[in-house]
């Protein structure tokens, strides 16, 4: 956004602003009227800027492959009036232009890339698509509202825009996604953008609040909101709980101090009760060297209850990730322990690549597991969920040590403290990350490197220009490997205080304390067997016969592909029973507080072992009720330790009424329901596992499957190796030769390709009629 004669231009990039945060976007029309207004603007944030950087590699490295195609490429930039040069360039038909300046109105903005593509317009028999290279590897959202806005901008000058637009993402893959789809939805968030510039209001500022993120004004964001006394200030607040406060007449923080009100309208009672003790305790800890602190949950199995008592194997753990490359980077893993003298000492594990990170991650688990072995007592300590979810990624990822993993989450060796202090304490603090929790126990940090964002900037600019290879040569790694010391003791020292106010309030112990062996089935061991042969044998063929080779990979690992599957499903399970009955009230899929209702029970069916009961609950809990019928009860156990489950019926349920019915072995007065999400896949996996049986044993011979996974010609009774399948264009004739294709297979396959609406499924069940009329299966 900018001031040109009086008149507001404005770019693509200002609409996703609009989108994420009005408030921004309001700040940078007002900075341009009152230029003194920049002196609120946050100074440059290091992480943006070392992400403007490698936005612009990236971007570099699509070139250079449009570069290796032998396209032509007209770089714009180099031009002195950008816009007649872009306009110039697509005249003369020019292949792929670079940073190409388009406007239309108000808006001006630089194309990444147009390509050139058949199709006629104003300019001839072809146009021109926008590319955009971005460097996240996922698609977002707002991506559509950049490129539907370029799109308006060259059908302009081109009279037409493309049918699609294309993100080259972070990880070098190409999405093609559909104009029509999205442009309907950009021209009403233009549309909302211009009215706020428009109709500009200096006395109107948007509500910080309201707003996803601040941009560039988060530190004055932030003051207008504590000026505000907003109740986005109190720690864990949702922006949903923040609503149905405020429709209860509830504005400010103390509002919620001084609310009388014993309940408010659709929020659990709980939560209501938790956050105005939390803006309570914040409000008394202002001005204070050292927050105010209160022990709660002091007779339930939460918070310090879960903290298991002290060993001298103990381990104080934590992780620095590089996000900016495919799939991430665990670069360095550190860990605090005591030695046998009683001293603290630190052991680290360093990786700089895949094939180091993969080593890093099991010297790790064997360093941990060796120690567990030793001494069952022993806990690894980490603060949230980060290091969790890493070693659950990377036990996937490389098919390494699954096993040990495996013993060390069911045995719930892993302790996150972000749990035992969010449901144990009350903190006089905004947030409830360690940096804030730690100005309980510790001073002020000394290590250069500031916060986790810090470290990603500092790793980045050693990837770019390293200053020695090893923490012992290099001071930048050392900086990075001091500060994970310093996390890491701050989690010891932590520790070491809430074991104190364990004994201080009386609290005991009330986690798992029986070690839980899981030994490995013989049917899992042949598969793990069969596995490894496989990839051995990959290996080997590598410099023989690298098709080969990816076909033997590939085998080897579609093996445990449904076991690897299936491990999110369970530890997403044992993570919402591991949860609060407050907690679970904001997850959709959940349902708490079901009370038994007063109505008879009866049978569902005439075979039904089970009576159904009808249960009543909140009908403001927003709950969604997906396809799953089958749910565990929180905290409910049969004779044999088995969590309890429940069918609920949905024809005899109304969630707006606030009434379900459940299927139940023995009836319970109240019930919290978690969502069964298990999917069993059987018979596939054995399936899967005699064919590749086979193929290690050379049974497959010349079977089909071998024949796609070698992407071999398809082999067609009739039509030779090479020579066109489909030859008409006539829909019905069309559909008849791929019949025939199909039904004249030879051991072989074949594969129906297409965008959405080119016709597969319409295709697919013509063919499976027509086979199932000469009998196959």
């Amino acid at each position: 956004m900018k001031l040109h004669n009086d008149n507001l231009i404005f770019s693509p990039s200002d609409l996703i602003l609009f989108l994420e945060s009005p408030f921004a976007s309001w700040m940078e029309h007002f900075s341009l009227i009152a230029p003194e207004a920049l002196d609120l603007k946050d100074q440059d944030d290091a992480m943006m800027l070392m992400l403007q950087d490698k936005g612009a590699e990236h971007e570099s490295s699509v070139l250079e492959g449009l570069k290796r195609q032998g396209l032509t490429i007209t770089d714009i930039g180099l031009s002195s009036d950008k816009k007649a040069a872009t306009i110039q360039a697509m005249k003369e038909g020019a292949d792929v232009i670079l940073q190409a300046c388009l406007s239309k109105g108000k808006f001006t903005g630089f194309a990444d890339f147009l390509v050139k593509v058949p199709g006629s317009s104003q300019l001839g028999d072809y146009h021109y698509e926008i590319w955009d290279a971005k460097l996240s590897k996922s698609l977002q959202p707002y991506y559509t509202i950049q490129l539907c806005c370029y799109q308006e901008m060259i059908a302009a000058i081109q009279g037409r825009y493309s049918d699609d637009f294309v993100i080259i993402l972070g990880d070098q893959t190409q999405q093609r996604l559909r104009t029509q789809e999205f442009y309907y939805y950009y021209q009403s968030v233009k549309n909302a953008f211009l009215k706020l510039h428009e109709k500009f209001d200096l006395e109107n500022c948007p509500n910080p609040s309201d707003s996803k993120s601040w941009g560039g004004w988060s530190n004055y964001a932030k003051q207008l909101l504590k000026e505000a006394d907003h109740l986005s200030q109190v720690a864990t607040i949702t922006r949903s709980q923040i609503k149905k406060l405020n429709a209860d007449c509830i504005q400010t923080m103390q509002d919620l101090i001084d609310s009388d009100k014993p309940s408010i309208k659709s929020l659990n009672t709980d939560v209501y009760k938790r956050l105005k003790a939390q803006a309570q305790i914040q409000r008394k800890s202002e001005g204070l060297a050292t927050p105010l602190f209160e022990i709660i949950n002091t007779h339930e199995k939460l918070g310090l209850a879960l903290l298991p008592q002290h060993s001298e194997n103990d381990v104080y753990f934590d992780i620095e990730g590089f996000p900016l490359i495919e799939g991430g980077l665990e670069y360095l893993w550190g860990c605090t322990y005591f030695d046998e003298k009683g001293e603290r000492k630190f052991i680290d594990f360093w990786a700089h690549n895949e094939i180091e990170e993969k080593i890093a991650f099991k010297s790790f688990i064997e360093w941990v597991y060796a120690r567990w072995q030793q001494d069952p007592t022993m806990h690894i300590y980490h603060y949230a969920n980060y290091e969790i979810a890493a070693c659950k990624k990377l036990m996937c990822r490389y098919g390494v040590c699954e096993f040990e993993v495996d013993q060390l989450l069911r045995n719930e060796v892993f302790v996150d403290l972000y749990k035992i202090v969010k449901n144990g304490l009350l903190i006089g603090e905004p947030k409830y990350s360690i940096k804030n929790v730690e100005h309980l126990y510790r001073g002020k940090r000394e290590t250069e490197v500031g916060s986790g964002g810090d470290s990603v900037v500092v790793y980045e600019n050693w990837r770019v220009n390293p200053d020695g290879l090893t923490w012992q040569t290099s001071q930048v790694l050392k900086s990075i490997r001091d500060y994970n010391i310093d996390d890491c003791n701050s989690t010891q020292e932590l520790v070491a205080w809430l074991h104190q106010k364990q004994q201080e309030f009386g609290i005991q112990y009330v986690g798992k304390k029986d070690i839980v062996e899981k030994e490995l089935s013989e049917e899992t061991t042949a598969l793990t067997q069969l596995r490894d042969q496989l990839l051995s044998k990959a290996e080997s063929l590598k410099s023989q016969d690298i098709i080969e080779s990816q076909i033997c990979e590939n085998m080897a690992w579609a093996l445990e592909f449904h076991r690897r599957e299936a491990k999110p499903v369970f530890w997403r399970l044992f993570e919402r029973m591991g949860l609060t009955v407050e907690e679970l009230y904001g997850d959709l899929d959940c349902l708490v507080n079901c009370i038994r209702t007063d109505k008879e029970p009866f049978k569902p069916t005439p075979k039904a072992r089970s009576l159904a009961y009808e249960y009543s609950f909140d009908p403001h809990q927003e709950f969604k009720m997906a396809n799953t019928t089958s749910f565990y009860i929180l905290g409910e156990e049969d004779e044999k330790g088995n969590n309890l489950k429940a069918t609920l019926l949905k024809e005899h349920s109304s969630v707006s009424k606030g009434r379900i019915c459940l299927q139940l072995k023995e009836p319970l007065s109240v019930v919290h329901l978690i969502p069964d999400d298990y999917v069993n896949p059987k018979p596939i996996p054995k399936a899967i596992e005699t064919v590749v049986r086979s193929y290690y044993e050379n049974q497959l011979n010349d079977d089909a499957i071998l024949h796609f996974l070698r992407r071999n010609y398809p082999r067609i009774k009739g039509i030779e190796k090479g020579e066109i399948i489909v030859s008409s264009h006539k829909n019905l004739e069309k559909l008849d030769q791929i019949k025939s294709a199909i039904c004249n297979l030879d051991n072989s396959y074949i594969v129906i390709q297409g965008p959405p609406g080119a016709g597969k499924t319409f295709t697919g069940k013509h063919v499976i009629a027509e086979l199932l009329k000469q009998g196959k299966k």
